[in-house]
């Protein structure tokens, strides 16, 4: 991704754009804002990792989490 030549890319730090991405996959009875604070947390962790990565997590139920 950080390679493409994308259009406006000269005015871009390096002449590139990396992304960072926080994913939840829930299966729980969890409020939607339980559901941002959780993906929140792992966008963070993608972006304090090194950046340009994707971290996921799966909450199969209130009490089981984990982290891919």
């Amino acid at each position: 991704m950080k390679e493409y030549p994308f259009y406006g890319r000269e005015k871009q730090p390096n002449g590139r754009v990396t992304v960072s991405i926080g994913l939840v996959v829930c299966r729980a009875n969890i409020s939607m804002k339980e559901l941002v604070r959780e993906a929140d947390e792992a966008l963070y962790k993608a972006k304090n990792s090194g950046k340009d990565r994707v971290v996921q997590k799966v909450i199969l139920s209130n009490n089981l989490k984990a982290e891919i």
